[in-house]
């Protein structure tokens, strides 16, 4: 059996390990075990990244004496066909019309091989791959032709690279700018292909009317239309001014002069405003910035109590700092992984999907995940870098189960750029400094000492929630994948346990824009209707851009609340909040006139109590949440027996 499948694969598999099940044991009274219980056989399959997607096996030429014995091997299968350099040769080929599709070929060519030379028919059959792939997958494709071709959203990333690159030359031809552009980069997740769900091309078109956009959706949410961000940096000039708010304005001056150009020679529409310029293509919104080293150079430099000019970071410098040179130097080599391991957009988009379908899309970074699964493929010593993202994914699992981020630094050596010189200073800076670093350290060659990326979160109470996560995850997917006889359900791991959560807040899923990107939605979404093939009709009005009301919604309960509660949710669909009180706030506390916030006279109180404690007012932070969220929240439910009051 395992020369056929071998024989049949051929170099898509470099290695094969086989594992028998264990002689069965039963009581001398009882029945012995049916014979396919008895007969059960488990091999591995090391395959080939790249051969293994082959759709084509190419056999002998239809006049040589070997065509006889393909044709035979692979039966009804095999057919004639002729090739570009004009011979004629036997040849099987497999349907795939997806990336995601072309990784499960070897599924294909194995169910089809057992079958055919030994008997085993499909149900009698388990291949293990790509069960989870399906999470990445767009849920409704019955919505229009253009979602059929989704698959798990690696064609559609291509699609708005391609009308990125088109973008990229219509700037690069503007001739009358004030400056030439000197560079042009993409920094969102998109251009280094670890974009959950990759922007769908809009094909609603919205209507202009006294300059104001026209929305006619009805009880229907608006598109979600998530701008791609592109840095621009223009030649370097002694024009710049120095103060900055002249830099700014100016900026602004540039973003008029290059929206006029775009509208004039690509036809192009174009939204100005102070910080930004949106440009519409091809369905994609693409918001450029201008980055200048004279703006920097200003948020650095200021004036000591000595009247001496001095230049030190400021928290506006780190972040301009990271935003326009550390982020595109991390895409950029994220993106060049990923021409290296085809894989790997799909694992980091799947780890990227657990994490907030475990409701904690505010508290772990998206590039700090992103540079946690690049080491899977950097360094997959003792094993080869994943070709199959399930199992890249079950290895991202481990590794946050056994890394030891109070002790051990997390270097990851993009590019190879670190010599042993320096990784060995990482090491020692970290020991040194452990107690100042952030909870979770990583180290990347343009970032050796601060961990920019994870400065603020997550903390060490969230790395621990996500190892117990972790861990739970692998032993529940582990189990459903090996144990026989279990019907598996991907989702079941990427739904969150609310039970550790006091407060749930439910919400109305036809007011959120992407609920078609949730793990469990099961009716058709309006909302996918506004997507699918981009025509383009001439100039158009802008959509609106950014439409997230769960994320403005979190944003304003922490701004009021983020003293007293943390709010958990899933950025990509989710249609729940879940609220967790800080364990301060429910203890009592001595009754100050200036700290009354939320606070109530427990109902034991009496008048002639003179040392009073104060109690949270919970049933009115509640009210409060429905209050902040009408129109969204649908119903806010409350675990009242959780709350004892110390």
């Amino acid at each position: 059996m395992i020369e056929v499948v071998l024989n049949g694969l051929g170099a898509r598999v470099k290695l094969v390990d086989i594992k028998l099940k264990p002689p069965a044991k039963w009581n001398v009274g009882d029945c012995p075990p049916s014979s396919s219980d008895l007969l059960f056989i488990l091999f591995g399959l090391l395959l080939d990244p790249i051969l293994s997607m082959s759709i084509l096996d190419k056999g002998p030429e239809a006049d040589r004496v070997e065509a006889a014995s393909f044709k035979a091997f692979w039966g009804s299968k095999s057919e004639l066909r002729r090739f570009h350099d004009s011979s004629i040769r036997e040849a099987v080929v497999w349907s795939a019309d997806t990336i995601s599709e072309r990784r499960m070929v070897c599924r294909q060519i194995v169910s089809y091989l057992l079958e055919s030379h030994i008997g085993i028919d499909g149900d009698n059959l388990r291949y293990i791959g790509g069960e989870i792939d399906v999470l990445l997958g767009i849920n409704f494709p019955e919505i229009n032709e253009y979602a059929k071709k989704y698959g798990t959203g690696e064609e559609q990333t291509v699609d708005l690279l391609a009308v990125y690159d088109s973008l990229v030359k219509q700037l690069r031809s503007l001739k009358d700018l004030p400056l030439p552009i000197s560079s042009i980069q993409g920094t969102s997740s998109v251009f280094s292909y670890t974009e959950v769900f990759p922007q769908l091309p809009l094909k609603y078109r919205f209507s202009c009317k006294k300059s104001c956009t026209r929305l006619d959706f009805g009880d229907v949410a608006l598109p979600f239309v998530k701008p791609q961000t592109v840095i621009i940096k223009l030649e370097a000039s002694n024009r710049w001014p120095r103060n900055l708010d002249a830099i700014r304005h100016l900026k602004t001056a540039f973003y008029t002069q290059l929206a006029k150009e775009l509208m004039k020679n690509c036809g192009l529409s174009c939204g100005t405003f102070p910080e930004h310029l949106d440009v519409y293509k091809g369905g994609y919104v693409f918001r450029l910035l201008i980055f200048s080293k004279q703006e920097l150079i200003a948020l650095k430099t200021s004036v000591n109590k000595s009247g001496m000019i001095v230049s030190k970071d400021t928290k506006s410098s780190i972040e301009l700092e990271m935003f326009s040179e550390l982020i595109p130097k991390v895409t950029s080599a994220l993106h060049g992984l990923q021409m290296l391991h085809g894989s790997f957009s799909s694992t980091c988009r799947l780890a990227k999907r657990w994490i907030a379908s475990q409701l904690l899309s505010d508290y772990v970074p998206d590039v700090a995940v992103e540079l946690i699964v690049a080491q899977l493929y950097l360094s997959p010593f003792p094993f080869t870098p994943p070709s199959c993202p399930q199992v890249g994914f079950l290895r991202f699992l481990h590794l946050l189960i056994n890394h030891d981020w109070k002790t051990v630094p997390f270097i990851v050596n993009l590019g190879e750029d670190l010599k042993k010189e320096e990784i060995a200073e990482i090491h020692n800076l970290f020991l040194e400094k452990r107690h100042f670093l952030p909870p979770m350290f990583i180290a990347i060659s343009y970032d050796k000492s601060e961990s920019s990326f994870t400065k603020e979160n997550p903390t060490y109470q969230i790395i621990h929630r996500l190892r117990v996560l972790a861990e739970a995850t692998r032993n529940a997917l582990e189990n459903q994948l090996i144990t026989k006889n279990i019907q598996f359900n991907p989702k079941v791991v990427f739904r969150p346990p609310l039970e550790p959560y006091d407060v749930i807040i439910h919400l109305d899923a036809g007011k959120i824009p992407n609920t078609f990107m949730g793990v469990d939605i099961d009716s058709v979404d309006h909302s996918v209707k506004h997507f699918g093939k981009y025509t383009n009709t001439g100039r158009e009005a802008l959509p609106v851009i950014g439409y997230d009301p769960i994320r403005h919604y979190v944003k304003e309960l922490k701004d009021v609340f983020d003293d007293m509660a943390m709010f958990f949710y899933d950025a990509y669909g989710g249609c729940c909040i879940a609220v967790l009180f800080k364990p301060q706030i429910l203890k009592r506390k001595q009754f100050k006139i200036s700290e009354t916030k939320a606070l109530m006279v427990p109902d034991d109180v009496t008048v002639e109590d003179k040392n009073i404690k104060l109690i949270p007012n919970i049933r009115a932070i509640i009210e409060d949440f429905k209050i902040i969220g009408r129109g969204l929240v649908v119903d806010v439910e409350a675990k009242f027996d959780r709350f004892n009051f110390d």
